[in-house]
């Protein structure tokens, strides 16, 4: 099973730095500098408009989103939402299973007590406009 880390209130970028020096026994400077480096190059990837895929986490891309109508609740009328570009992340099956607490596969729980990190980021090119 994954280990489980958790903090009071919300997980927000130091909180996170701090777990990940705790979780493998970094000095806070060290782990700040890597984890700044994982955020730049996510940011780098997907600005680029390209997914960015870790097997057995998720994979974060670019969606486009349509121009609609909205309505507007409180003053009873339509607004428009212009077309635009929006982040999602989909998370991948073991992911899933994990946060819904279902049991993993065999396979899976061989690979982390042989302490194995699978993490592939796919670089491809996305198909925009």
């Amino acid at each position: 099973m994954a280990t489980v880390i958790r903090v009071d209130g919300r997980l927000g970028k130091m909180a996170f730095v701090e777990a990940h020096a705790e979780l493998h026994d970094l000095t806070k400077d060290g782990a700040l500098v890597e984890v700044t480096r994982v955020i730049e190059t996510l940011f780098a990837c997907i600005a680029g408009g390209q997914p960015v895929n870790f097997n057995n986490f998720g994979t974060f891309q670019i969606a486009d989103i349509a121009t609609r109508d909205m309505e507007d609740r409180e003053r009873g009328n339509l607004t428009r939402v212009r077309a635009h570009k929006q982040l999602t992340f989909a998370a991948a099956p073991r992911l899933h299973n994990i946060l819904n607490n279902y049991k993993e596969e065999p396979r899976t729980a061989r690979k982390l007590a042989k302490g194995e990190l699978d993490v592939m980021i796919e670089a491809e090119q996305y198909v925009g406009e």
